[in-house]
């Protein structure tokens, strides 16, 4: 004969268990779903530095050693008497010269960017002192920028498929294409020209770290 108090237990049991599967359910609808989407890099195209000379370059305020890493962004400063070398893998390398000051990016597509593919990337160089060499290899595209962000220099599209080429261009180089017109600039105008330039707080840059497309010296 079954009694009251053994009735109940099957019932609160019952209860237990559906309220169980109920809790197992929603927890496995609120559970993520993972992604069949590959993961990028978040560290993306990265440079390597060499460096020649009696005293350290510097990466964005950092005394820096041949080796250590140039991301994308990143303020290389030579001293004077010590020349710099950014080795870019595909994508070709920069040559720093004594004195300089420069502003380093890779510009690749989210797809491209832990594996570089020199045809669908863009080194941009900022020169803000001195002077660099751009070296570009088979298929990459290099350009130029001065302290105005002012293209001064790109890569020959018939050199990229031919094999690459070189650039070389300093802080106080004319944009690429510029033409004297009215007789052309006197020296007057010229000088105050270079003085504006040479006034311009690289300190800026390399507290922000802000993409020099959007920058005003």
């Amino acid at each position: 004969m079954k009694t009251p108090r053994s009735n109940g237990f099957k019932t609160a049991a019952v209860l237990l268990a559906f309220a169980l599967v109920q809790v197992s359910l929603q927890l496995a609808l609120a559970a993520p779903v993972a992604s069949t989407f590959p993961t990028v890099s978040p560290q993306g195209v990265m440079g390597r530095i060499t460096a020649r000379g009696s005293q350290p370059a510097s990466i964005n305020g950092n005394n820096a050693v041949s080796g250590d890493s140039v991301p994308s962004g990143a303020l290389v400063q030579t001293p004077s008497g010590t020349s710099a070398t950014i080795d870019l893998g595909p994508l070709g390398t920069i040559d720093i010269e004594p004195g300089s000051s420069v502003r380093i990016d890779y510009v690749c597509p989210p797809e491209a960017m832990a594996n570089p593919d020199p045809a669908l990337c863009t080194v941009k160089v900022t020169v803000l002192t001195g002077c660099v060499v751009s070296h570009y290899k088979q298929g990459s595209h290099h350009e130029i920028f001065n302290n105005k962000q002012e293209r001064t220099e790109q890569s020959d599209p018939n050199k990229e498929r031919a094999g690459g080429g070189t650039l070389r261009n300093c802080a106080d180089a004319p944009p690429a294409g510029a033409a004297a017109t009215g007789g052309g600039i006197g020296q007057g105008g010229l000088i105050a020209i270079l003085a504006g330039a040479a006034a311009v707080p690289v300190i800026i840059l390399a507290a922000g770290g802000d993409d020099p497309s959007n920058s005003t010296p």
